[in-house]
């Protein structure tokens, strides 16, 4: 999945009540061109004015970001950019104004980014494969679309009520208990079978979410999506919209399972209204079985790790988080089948980071066959303005800061364990030092280094982060596009405040 940037504005579901003129009529334009100040926005949540004939008229946008009202012929919203054409020319002197929309924070530009990207390879789909009687178990069809990818189909059924899913194993088998026997065939959707050891209740639909992407495992499979909850299961901040999603992919294993190789993880939004910003947290998922999926609980691998709910706060105050600003902020975001990065410019120079997913093992895969994954980019404090030595980012690596970055992090060892706390840094680290600087190749291309996870505990070297590496070049700047001695493209990223030679941080932009 090819990298992405743009703009967001705070938190996600913010409606934009300011004034926004578009454009002032002088009795004779008639189209109007304009972008909207917080993008990107929904498409359907444009609301607006405009005067013909001393008559105040409104009009409003679709959910394919169609305008429409009195006089206009046409218009057409991205989300974005827009363009209305009137039929008659709004009055002289008379504004043309944007009155109210609904700007996309980051978790939702994030949901909607790595569920389906929206490229001509790739297509989310859903079916009905049958309905429920309360008698029948065995379930026969077939997919209209094909060829499916491997490890992203899931099937939704109802049994006493109560939602169940079941997920494809990446070699034409189901996973879940509820089933005794099943098939799929991938090529050409013939051949499903779904047998299962109760009944799906009376009159409700047995569907199929899959995506027929040309690289499996390149979109993400949302499993979760509310508005964040408390400790008690209710809304955290009501009012005010914020979001929690959790998202799956089937990792390099086409599993569900972390244990087997799957992917799972939550974010949530947390309002923070004494620092003015809007920080989000993050949670890693050994498997999101039916009880996850039943509570709808974004917190249910919490009682892995012990953290405690902050009732003054509303947050889960030793978990991990990525603080933002209460301000639009410009994002990267680079998504893979086995992770998501992301680096989000708060202000001026100040970025904050994190890192989704699994890394390259260093071991054999034999000795170590699960392989291992980090949030990564931990932050224990809530502001992102803060210049204390405690606050996170992935890439604080060079010797003179300690020679490793041991922000607050959740990982599963290969005994599908959970843990906590480990750290990052370049190996060797005597390649970095702050009495130097790291030169380029012959040919002008950057020297990138890797970023490795080790277990503080054990001192073990785990692997490296996938996409993600340091370069000590003083020729590069912020959000340069750089190549490494390996041609890989990158966008340049400085770690939060710090911006020398050794503080940058390269993200790929390749698959």
């Amino acid at each position: 999945m090819p990298y992405i940037e743009g703009t967001v504005s705070k938190f996600a579901n913010t409606v934009i009540t300011v004034v926004e003129v578009i454009g002032t009529g002088d009795g004779i334009q008639t189209v109007f061109n304009f972008t909207v100040l917080n993008a990107p926005a929904f498409l359907d949540s444009l609301q607006g004015s405009y005067v013909i004939g001393t008559t105040t008229f409104n009009f409003t946008s679709d959910t394919s970001g169609n305008i429409t009202g009195t006089n206009i012929n046409s218009g057409t919203f991205d989300g974005t950019d827009g363009t209305i054409t009137f039929s008659t020319a709004p009055d002289n002197g008379t504004d043309v104004e944007l009155t109210q929309y609904t700007a996309k924070g980051f978790i939702q530009v994030l949901k909607e980014y790595v569920t389906n990207e929206n490229e001509n390879t790739t297509n989310i789909y859903e079916e009905t494969i049958g309905t429920g009687d309360g008698v029948q178990t065995v379930f026969n069809f077939s997919l209209s679309n094909f060829p499916m990818a491997r490890g992203q189909i899931r099937i939704e059924y109802t049994y006493q009520g109560t939602k169940y899913y079941i997920y494809d194993d990446g070699a034409g088998n189901w996973e879940r208990e509820q089933i005794t026997s099943s098939t799929i065939t991938y090529a050409d959707g013939t051949g499903g079978n779904l047998t299962f050891n109760v009944p799906p209740d009376n009159l409700t639909d047995i569907k199929a979410f899959y995506t027929t992407s040309a690289i499996e495992g390149r979109d993400w499979l949302l499993l979760l999506d509310q508005n964040t909850k408390d400790n008690n299961n209710v809304d955290a901040f009501p009012g005010t919209l914020l979001q929690e999603i959790v998202l799956k992919n089937s990792g390099i294993s086409y599993k569900e399972s972390v244990a087997d190789g799957g992917i799972c993880f939550g974010f949530r939004e947390v309002q923070d209204t004494g620092n003015d910003t809007y920080n989000f947290q993050m949670n890693l998922y050994k498997q999101w079985l039916d009880a996850e999926q039943n509570t709808n609980d974004w917190a249910i691998n919490l009682a892995d790790t012990g953290f405690i709910y902050n009732t003054v706060n509303e947050t889960w105050r030793n978990g991990p988080y990525t603080p933002i600003d209460n301000e639009p902020m410009q994002y990267f975001i680079i998504a893979t089948k086995n992770a998501i990065r992301a680096a989000i410019r708060c202000a001026g120079t100040v970025y904050t980071s994190f890192y989704c997913g699994a890394v390259f093992r260093k071991s054999s895969p034999l000795k170590y066959p699960k392989p291992y994954f980090i949030i990564g980019n931990i932050n224990d404090l809530t502001a992102f303005t803060s210049t204390s030595g405690n606050l996170k980012y992935i890439a604080d690596v060079t010797q003179e800061s300690g020679g490793f970055n041991q922000g607050f992090s959740f990982y599963i060892r290969p005994d599908g364990t959970y843990k906590n706390d480990c750290r990052y840094e370049t190996l060797p680290k005597t390649e970095i030092s702050n009495t130097g600087i790291s030169k380029g190749t012959p040919d002008g291309k950057v020297a990138s280094r890797p970023i490795t996870l080790l277990e503080i505990d054990t001192n073990q070297v785990l692997g490296d982060l996938e996409g993600v590496k340091v370069c000590l070049d003083n020729r590069i700047a912020a959000e340069n596009t750089v190549e490494d001695q390996n041609l890989e493209e990158f966008v340049v990223i400085p770690n939060i405040f710090r911006t020398t030679f050794s503080d940058y941080m390269l993200f790929s932009k390749d698959l």
